[in-house]
């Protein structure tokens, strides 16, 4: 295991509270292997209890997931690859056995595990009940998969491990593997929240710093009366500045020559807020969500905002598009339909208007020649 003065999640271990940290997992292949040499050297990957801990302790982690999550899984549909009637009962077929299997939510499942991890393992099972296929699928808890391999570089299994023990094996031609970013030939996916770890390591020494001061910080100011001032008159004035703390537009009309007001704040005690909210940019920019679409609109303008959106739209389309791809490629030829596929449905309008608006501008400009 790397050691830990030399893990880059080393440092933050100890604020996130977790006993481990950066997990290496063997991966031998021989040389007559089947997969390239990249999937000949070990598989690492961030600790999955890591990233679900940051993805459930920090808004500025949860909040764009989220998003991601509303904005990708929106709704679906079938499409027949011809006009036969065969095509037509297949995606009528199709229609039923999704919504059977609450297909919706089972999506939206998946396209969590993957922001957070950027690994899903959906286990399907399909079965002929009364002469008709019929499928079941299960989204299995991440953190608890461990993929395990032959010798020859090729999955054998993968194996399900809860509270250090190994609960269950499941065959690969039963588990659709979902994974997003990947480097050559590795199995494990690189979760976008792992490259968000060290702002959001800044974040919680922020609150601890902060809650320190709330807890501990000396007090405000100090008022100086003189000496020769009545007690009556200091009692009276002490009241005074204790009911105007209640309620602050109140003026405050002291009595007594010399009083004087010294504030202990330091403008210094403060400045840790800047550093507060450039960690939430960074986790939000390595996130790839526009802070527009979380209700942060600082520093965003109509130009720069449809820029952003623009780029979003694109990165939602090629989400949707790889899961479709799964799909159609991994589940429907299990179910025998082969002249439907799946399409996902868009989650806004955005490249219509787009595209609509430059064609209304081109009006007259385009030729046949």
């Amino acid at each position: 295991m790397e050691n830990e003065k030399t893990s880059i999640f080393g440092k933050i271990k100890g604020v996130l509270g977790f006993k481990k940290n950066f997990v290496p997992l063997e991966h031998k292949v021989t040389k007559s292997g089947k997969r390239s040499d990249s999937s000949k050297q070990e598989d690492y990957k961030v600790d999955r209890t890591l990233l679900k801990e940051a993805f459930l302790r920090d808004p500025a982690i949860r909040a764009p997931i989220m998003t991601d999550v509303d904005n990708i899984a929106v709704g679906y549909k079938f499409e027949v690859k011809d006009d036969s009637s065969e095509a037509e009962e297949q995606k009528a077929l199709a229609e039923v056995l999704f919504k059977r299997d609450n297909f919706m939510q089972k999506w939206r499942n998946v396209q969590l595990n993957l922001g957070v991890f950027d690994d899903a393992f959906m286990e399907t099972q399909i079965y002929l009940e009364k002469g008709q296929t019929k499928f079941d699928t299960f989204i299995i808890d991440t953190p608890s998969i461990e993929i395990k391999h032959k010798t020859n570089g090729e999955i054998d299994y993968y194996r399900q491990m809860l509270q250090g023990k190994e609960v269950g094996k499941i065959k690969p031609n039963k588990v659709i593997h979902f994974v997003f970013n990947q480097f050559g030939d590795r199995d494990y996916g690189m979760s976008l929240v792992g490259c968000a770890m060290y702002s959001l390591a800044v974040r919680k020494y922020i609150e601890k710093f902060n809650i320190s001061i709330f807890k501990n910080h000396k007090p405000r100011g100090l008022w100086l009366f003189p000496e020769d001032m009545s007690d009556d008159t200091y009692n009276d004035n002490v009241d005074l500045i204790i009911e105007g703390k209640n309620d602050p537009n109140k003026d405050l009309f002291l009595r007594g020559v010399g009083v004087d007001f010294k504030s202990f704040l330091d403008q210094k005690d403060v400045d840790f807020l800047k550093g507060y909210d450039m960690s939430r940019a960074e986790i939000i920019m390595c996130l790839g969500v526009p802070p527009i679409l979380l209700g942060l609109p600082e520093g965003s303008n109509k130009a720069n905002s449809d820029t952003q959106l623009q780029g979003y739209d694109r990165r939602v389309t090629a989400k949707q598009k790889y899961f479709a791809y799964m799909i159609n490629t991994q589940l429907l030829p299990k179910l025998m339909l082969d002249k439907i596929t799946f399409v996902p449905e868009k989650s806004s309008k955005r490249d219509e208007i787009r595209e609509l608006d430059i064609v209304n501008k081109m009006k007259g400009i385009i030729t046949l020649n």
